[in-house]
């Protein structure tokens, strides 16, 4: 026990120069443990915060894509829907036509 004690008489600090601001300096450790603690927060926390920026960028242009196709429809389904009545009417009498000048022709 008194090998212990004399060795635990050896840690005793003692600062000689009354010139450093010891105060200026803890907040200086302090800070320093702040900015470790908060490094490491966010090298745990990057995956996560990564994920989240991605899906909100992704919902805000999501958002603004429906917002345009909203108030700009350029071509809506009912135009396609049209297009694609015309085109088949368009073929139908084409095909009529054809057909009944194939129904002349055979009984000429």
């Amino acid at each position: 026990m008194t090998v212990a004690r004399q060795n635990t008489a050896s840690l005793a600090i003692t600062v000689y120069n009354s010139d450093v601001n010891q105060g200026y300096l803890w907040k200086l450790v302090r800070l320093g443990a702040e900015l470790q603690k908060f490094w490491w927060h966010t090298k745990a926390y990057g995956t996560i915060l990564g994920i989240m920026l991605l899906t909100l960028v992704s919902l805000i242009y999501l958002g603004i894509h429906w917002s345009f196709s909203k108030l700009l429809p350029l071509n809506s389904q009912k135009e396609h829907n049209q297009d694609d009545a015309e085109d088949k009417s368009e073929q139908q009498r084409i095909f009529k036509s054809a057909t009944k000048k194939t129904d002349n022709g055979d009984q000429a």
